[in-house]
């Protein structure tokens, strides 16, 4: 088995108690995700008061919860839900409105929120905002269940079936996951979704302002939903997380309580030793080369060295290879310490230019692999790698340290 999904109860140094989720694959840690005990407000969705609106950058300053505010773009937010009487369908200072929390608090920026609300499930996502059906690119024909003829053939069949749960601007986009799903299960879920929609929009007029009138799914559910189908097992050392799961996800064969006693499930599986990793500034490549990350406000620049190896007759190949296992291992780096905005990367300099497109057409492979959306944008006049990679929740130093 080579795909595990471990689920345990962690504290930190400052006594914060979270439930760990640690994706680990061909025996090594890729993803690791902090729930607080105490819940995030990621996902969620308020009634919210529109406090300032900045006009100079185009965007609003929305309360939704006692002391805490967001930033809200004007620009993509057009449609929003108003919960006071409007003459006008702009949004102005003192509305009431139905916002989602989209990103967390990073730092000294605000959390993100959203109006173009969206609801979750595991084959597919209801969507306010925009009247359309979007796929997943990942569904290719190789991962279709056996009853569909082709893309066309699914995509023209999921279509049919969730047409009517869009209103006027509503939507749908499909997941992944939908591709081995029948119609049936996604048009469930479908009307699941908007059913969920509809009671949230019925509800939200007759209740207080900063009421959360929906609460998102902790986000180990959510990690499990996403990967089950691909995840070989999901293993707990909590009875209490592995009743949840075993009642959440249907009886799944896939899921196992960890009950060893003499060895925790954090020490057979090394989580302890990827969060110690996740937070050290170097980082040891098998070939002796290392990396040096740093993060700043602006960005994070990671260093490539070729530490241990001494220069030969070889030495263009064997930078060939330095760079390439480092630019494996800056993918797993991004994804294990959930570091996002603009990630500036220095290789070894290579003379050869096939050298250096062999080493970016394996970037961006690496990359394609991460679940949040990265891009390879371009190599400088210095040769230097810019990547950009999608702000959703903070990186794992900012709350650990």
């Amino acid at each position: 088995m080579n795909s595990k999904l471990l689920v345990t109860k962690y504290t930190d140094k400052n006594n914060n108690k979270y439930i760990l989720t640690a994706n680990r694959q061909f025996d090594r840690i890729f993803d690791l995700d902090f729930t607080p005990v105490t819940g995030t407000d990621l996902g969620n969705i308020y009634i919210g008061l529109v406090r300032d609106i900045a006009k100079n950058i185009n965007a609003a300053f929305v309360e939704y919860s006692k002391d805490k505010k967001g930033y809200l773009s004007l620009e993509t937010n057009i449609s929003p839900v108003f919960l006071n009487k409007k003459n006008t369908s702009k949004i102005c200072e003192g509305d009431y409105i139905l916002v989602q929390v989209e990103k967390e608090p990073i730092k000294t920026k605000d959390a993100v929120l959203t109006t173009n609300i969206s609801i979750p499930g595991k084959y597919c996502v209801f969507s306010y905002g925009k009247n359309m059906i979007g796929f997943s690119g990942k569904i290719k024909k190789d991962i279709l269940d056996s009853s569909y003829m082709g893309i066309d053939a699914f995509k023209e069949q999921v279509s049919e079936c969730i047409g009517k749960y869009m209103p006027d601007n509503c939507g749908f986009i499909i997941r992944t996951e939908a591709a081995k799903a029948s119609v049936n299960e996604i048009e469930t879920e479908a009307a699941k979704l908007f059913n969920i929609y509809n009671d949230i929009i019925s509800s939200a007029a007759g209740l207080k302002l900063y009421t959360c009138v929906y609460q998102a799914k902790p986000s180990y559910i959510s990690i499990i939903e996403k990967h089950l189908s691909s995840t070989d097992e999901i293993i707990t050392d909590s009875e209490k997380i592995y009743n949840e799961l075993y009642e959440y996800f249907d009886n799944t064969d896939k899921l196992r309580l960890y009950e060893d006693t003499r060895i925790s499930l954090s020490s057979f599986y090394n989580i302890e030793t990827a969060v110690g990793e996740a937070l050290n500034k170097k980082i040891w490549l098998k070939s002796g080369g290392f990396l040096i990350i740093e993060q700043t406000e602006a960005m994070t620049v990671i260093d490539v060295n070729t530490g241990k190896f001494e220069k030969g007759k070889n030495s263009e190949e064997t930078f060939l290879k330095i760079n390439k296992e480092a630019a494996s291992e800056i993918g797993r780096q991004l994804r294990l310490r959930n570091l996002s905005g603009i990630i500036i990367t220095d290789f070894i300099d290579m003379k050869s230019e096939e050298h250096k497109k062999e080493l970016i057409t394996h970037f961006s492979d690496v990359l394609s692999h991460d679940p949040v959306k990265t891009v390879l944008v371009d190599i400088t006049k210095l040769g230097l790698v810019e990547v950009t990679r999608q702000k959703i929740k903070m990186p794992i130093s900012q709350f650990l340290c």
